[in-house]
């Protein structure tokens, strides 16, 4: 016997949430890019970086997904994760607060390695949804460029990236840490 509410409605067995919340994005001058009208997520952008293989270490992993929003995906084909110049070079808030959120999905593994050291890979489910995401021959055209972008990144050290970075985007060297890095 089904289920009804007070007022002969079918109830829902799952609780309904406290709070709601939508979002939406609505900024002027965005266009919906080159995969079809559809953006990529920062989620789905950090999917598809980590299926390009493991990133060791907190630093390393917010410039590789730097990386790969503005030299790989470009700036029209991924939703704008909010990078901004701080101690070590383009910080985004969201691409932090990501891997423990993909993690409690099931997306991602983290491995913690030493001191506030973590190594962070992709999970059996993130490649399904890497893969479902790769239907689109565009996409995976790019995906093929971080695959050969990526080989290179993780090739250097923390300071190499951060070198890089400084070098190739001066205007996230702005409140670095390390001012001496920019000129190195």
């Amino acid at each position: 016997m089904p289920l009804t509410g007070s007022q002969g409605r079918k109830a829902s067995l799952t609780p309904s949430p406290r709070v709601s919340v939508r979002l939406g994005f609505d900024w002027p001058g965005v266009r919906p890019g080159e995969f079809k009208g559809r953006r990529i997520s920062p989620a789905q952008l950090v999917l598809l970086l980590l299926d390009a293989g493991r990133v060791s270490g907190r630093t390393t992993f917010q410039k590789q997904v730097f990386l790969s929003y503005r030299e790989v995906f470009g700036t029209r084909a991924v939703i704008d994760p909010g990078f901004r110049p701080d101690r070590f070079g383009p910080y985004s808030q969201l691409v932090a607060d990501l891997p423990p959120l993909l993690r409690a999905g099931g997306w991602i593994r983290i491995q913690a390695r030493g001191e506030g050291r973590s190594t962070y890979a992709i999970s059996p489910r993130g490649v399904d949804d890497v893969s479902t995401l790769l239907r689109d021959r565009s996409l995976e055209d790019r995906f093929k460029v971080l695959l050969q972008k990526k080989a290179s990144w993780d090739e250097w050290s923390t300071k190499g990236i951060l070198h890089y970075v400084y070098r190739n985007y001066p205007e996230f060297a702005t409140r670095t840490a390390i001012p001496s890095m920019i000129w190195e």
